[in-house]
């Protein structure tokens, strides 16, 4: 896997476009029921229709409307912010605790919401063994060339909690969960739908992004429509690291291309636009399909 080669495959240089367009305000036009119960105060009055759906019209207007835990972005990025220090200076030590890193996994896990599904194999691995294989993670998670085969539940993990200490482990990239997942396949069907073109009439394998089912039975998140199939999530570390990665390279590649274009693109009162505020973008979009 290389970024380069990847990034200049015909059909991966269409889609950063296309998705470079969607950071400068193309329309992506959706709208779900929220069955969170878990919202900020006076999410609904604020951004709800009248029917209490959700409308998105376009990812800056996605990201204003993210919530996570009963908090809005900037609520959620304090938390993340100092997280994001905290590991950073801890990777940076030459003398690394294995038990300060335990902490760290558990607190980044406890902040996404999986802890209890993974405690108890953190727990096997609260080693300096296990250190070695995290850092062995994150160093793929920067390559431009990763080893794949580092990620399987022998050696390195990823799973919808790694993906967030990666995130914040590493630079340019973002947490890649099921809706993250979710939100990626929609806007790739909807690439492939917009074009005339026969070679998109059904998914690329080069943008077939992974999604994760919900909790909730009533929510779906299957971008999947007619010959547009994506494949969900099977606890395969080395898939999800995959579609992690490539995700990286377009958000990254597209918003350097925005800004090209367009040198003061803000969003949400003249913020300069991040990936993390992108990731929040997809994180809402993918909520329901």
């Amino acid at each position: 896997m290389n970024k380069t080669g990847y990034l200049k495959t015909p059909i991966v240089h269409e889609f950063i476009n296309y998705f470079s367009d969607l950071i400068e305000g193309k329309s992506i036009n959706h709208q779900y029921e929220i069955r969170d119960t878990k919202l900020p105060d006076g999410y609904k009055e604020d951004h709800c229709e009248k029917d209490g759906s959700l409308k998105i019209d376009n990812l800056e207007d996605a990201f204003k409307k993210y919530w996570w835990k009963s908090k809005d972005y900037y609520q959620n990025k304090t938390k993340l912010d100092q997280l994001e220090k905290d590991i950073k200076d801890f990777h940076n030590k030459e003398d690394k605790d294995p038990d300060q890193c335990y902490e760290l996994i558990k607190e980044v896990f406890k902040w996404g919401g999986v802890w209890h599904v993974n405690k108890k194999g953190v727990g096997k691995v609260e080693n300096k063994d296990h250190l070695i294989k995290l850092e062995d993670a994150i160093k793929e998670m920067n390559s431009q060339n990763p080893d794949l085969d580092v990620f399987d539940k022998e050696r390195s993990r990823m799973n919808a909690g790694y993906t967030k200490y990666y995130s914040l482990a590493c630079k340019d990239v973002i947490i890649y969960d099921g809706r993250v997942g979710a939100a990626l396949g929609l806007i790739a069907r909807k690439f492939c739908e917009d074009s005339e073109e026969k070679n998109k009439d059904k998914v690329p394998p080069e943008l077939n992004f992974r999604w994760g089912p919900a909790r909730n039975s009533k929510v779906n998140r299957d971008p999947s429509e007619s010959n547009y199939k994506f494949i969900k999530f099977n606890a395969n570390d080395r898939e999800h690291a995959e579609s992690n990665i490539r995700a990286n390279w377009i958000i990254v590649e597209a918003l350097e291309r925005t800004k090209r274009k367009k040198p003061d693109i803000t969003w949400a009162s003249h913020k300069v636009i991040d990936i993390r505020m992108i990731e929040a973008a997809l994180f809402t979009i993918g909520y329901s399909l």
